[in-house]
């Protein structure tokens, strides 16, 4: 570890076109100096090879590492392996820091002395560069302990704060100490939520910030041009697995007003996936579709008791998960896949206004 290096941000680049522009330099431009930007050009083909090395040759921060298409997992694994810094930052390669983000959560982190810091995020939903939708989180200035964190687990899951790795900080030397890395299994996303529910079960201590300092655009994310990837399938059932182990290494007992926060949570990869197969691209016969959600019911993941909790008082607070849940716990299958086709083409129509 460099002394003079505070915070190494790893930023895996793969075809990023026009947008690594932005995301670099809102970087590069932090009022935190002493930081270094890891650009890993996982086998890029338009040109972001070039302009990762034109970013190192004008800035002795910035650090290339070029290597063939291995995946977000590999990638990040690979900067994780030659990070300099104290403490490690992640960005995807066409989002945005927000001003003073390193520079606060910096001298947040060491004041706290926390192995994990988490801020606030922007998401915006884009479909045809259009905002169809605006997203955030909202946390407090706090920090928690070992006990806490057990205490609050269920919280922290249900308030989106356990989703991604770009809206934190994490102590180098505890990753290192613990062996964390990536799981390299996962190619269509949930790397980040299966890697902090990792951290979790290890960390002493892990402090929340107030403040919104990161914007994540999600880039036609509802769109029926999105590619149907069958691996995402596969993911929603390897998180519940993930999130069932995470909380038995933390000992908790599913009980009481817990079993809320469980069903809510094992259930929106089930959402997930039937979001997936709503898509006019997945090439699954209707049959297979609702063969396929029928067998969630039967998924290891899921407790015994998941289709006996009541559809509102888990999900008072979300209506439309909880009107999902109502149709899956019925057996309204048919009823479920209309519901995620309408609301595709809703954001698709209101994309065009």
């Amino acid at each position: 570890m460099d002394n003079n290096i505070k915070v190494s941000v790893i930023m895996p680049v793969y075809n990023s076109g026009e947008y690594l522009k932005t995301a670099v330099e809102s970087i590069l431009n932090q009022s935190l100096k002493e930081i270094e930007l890891i650009l890993v050009d996982d086998g890029s083909t338009d040109g972001s090879s070039k302009r990762c090395d034109e970013y190192a040759a004008k800035d002795s921060r910035v650090v290339v590492i070029h290597q063939k298409n291995g995946g977000i997992c590999n990638a990040r694994n690979a900067a994780l392996k030659i990070a300099r810094g104290e403490y490690i930052g992640f960005s995807d390669h066409d989002d945005e820091y927000l001003p003073g983000l390193l520079e606060n959560a910096y001298n947040r982190i060491t004041e706290d002395r926390s192995d994990v810091l988490k801020f606030c995020k922007r998401e915006l939903v884009m479909l045809n560069n259009v905002v169809v939708r605006t997203k955030e989180t909202h946390l407090e200035d706090k920090i928690y302990n070992k006990d806490e964190i057990k205490d609050n687990i269920f919280q922290l899951l249900n308030g989106k704060v356990l989703e991604c790795v770009w809206d934190g900080l994490f102590k180098k030397s505890f990753m290192m100490n613990n062996q964390i890395q990536f799981d390299e299994f996962y190619k269509s996303g949930g790397e980040d939520i299966d890697i902090l529910m990792k951290i979790m079960t290890k960390a002493n201590s892990f402090s929340t910030m107030g403040t919104i300092y990161y914007v994540h655009y999600i880039r036609s994310g509802f769109s029926t041009s999105s590619k149907f990837n069958q691996k995402k399938l596969d993911m929603c059932e390897m998180l519940g697995r993930r999130i069932t182990e995470g909380l038995s290494c933390l000992g908790i007992k599913i009980e009481g007003h817990k079993v809320d926060y469980v069903c809510q949570i094992m259930f929106s990869y089930i959402n997930g996936a039937t979001n997936i197969m709503a898509n006019p691209l997945c090439t699954f016969t209707e049959s297979d579709k609702l063969n396929r959600i029928a067998k969630f019911k039967k998924a290891e993941f899921l407790p015994s008791w998941f289709c006996s909790v009541s559809s509102f008082k888990v999900f008072r607070s979300d209506k439309k998960l909880g009107l999902s849940y109502f149709l899956f716990k019925h057996g309204m299958y048919k009823a479920m896949l209309a519901m995620f086709r309408s609301r595709q083409k809703q954001m698709e129509m209101k994309a065009k206004k």
